[in-house]
């Protein structure tokens, strides 16, 4: 992207960073990536963005986007950002580690608005080790009671339940304790970790001025979540949703 003097160098770094990052993970939340033609997009791209100017850069990321996407689907799309291509991403169709970047991604955004301290990217996505290391965890734990939550479905239990909306990052030893533990337990553990854990918590959102503002001024729909019933579990997958494209609009 950078000619040789560039005035926007330092500009056109960032902008292709923040793109091509873009381009990957709305890809993969879409259902859309595939490494072989992933890879011949990017070959494609590094052309079309050869000693551009970072608008035009920023239009051609964007442009193959939509029409990755829409290749892949075998339809027109307008956006990126269509709930009815994210509804059903989750722990059975994305990678684990490129899970655990997603919500680091979105921990770093709430901390960052709510002045609130944050886990590092490295211990969030890389550290897998038993003291700093994180894992994907579900909410719900495989046992009788949650099971009849969902009318004793095995099937529907399974898909629900591996929805982003009913994931969580957790320590590796607060990982292997939760488990298949009931929910009401799974919430006393997610006391003090993460953030995203602890708005499933009534008593997190006590005297919490900087997070009320943060979700009043996005217009998100964070609220404690006691039961987690199929319904909580697409309320929590669509606010998701709506803070993905606060991040990577």
């Amino acid at each position: 992207a950078c000619s040789l003097n560039d005035a926007e160098e330092d500009e056109k770094i960032k902008a292709v960073s923040k793109l091509f990052d873009k381009y990957f993970t709305l890809l993969n939340l879409n259902g859309c990536y595939d490494s072989n033609s992933f890879t011949e997009s990017i070959i494609n791209l590094n052309v079309e963005i050869r000693n551009k100017s970072t608008e035009e850069i920023s239009n051609a990321f964007n442009k193959k986007l939509i029409e990755d996407i829409s290749s892949k689907k075998a339809t027109k799309i307008e956006s990126p950002f269509i709930w009815i291509y994210f509804k059903d991403a989750g722990y059975t169709n994305l990678p684990k580690r490129f899970l655990r970047y997603l919500f680091a991604r979105v921990e770093h955004f709430i901390a960052k608005n709510c002045n609130m301290p944050c886990e590092n990217y490295d211990n969030l996505v890389l550290n897998t080790g038993p003291k700093y290391g994180y894992h994907v965890e579900h909410n719900l734990g495989h046992n009788k009671e949650n099971l009849e939550l969902f009318y004793n479905d095995e099937e529907l239990f399974e898909k629900e339940r591996n929805k982003l909306g009913g994931l969580v990052l957790l320590k590796g030893k607060d990982n292997q304790s939760s488990g298949s533990e009931k929910y009401v337990d799974k919430l006393k553990t997610y006391a003090g970790t993460n953030i995203w854990n602890q708005t499933l918590l009534p008593d997190f959102y006590h005297k919490k001025k900087d997070f009320e503002s943060f979700k009043n001024k996005f217009q998100l729909n964070f609220k404690p979540i006691p039961i987690l019933r199929r319904d909580m579990i697409e309320e929590r997958s669509k606010l998701l949703f709506d803070i993905i494209k606060l991040i990577w609009d």
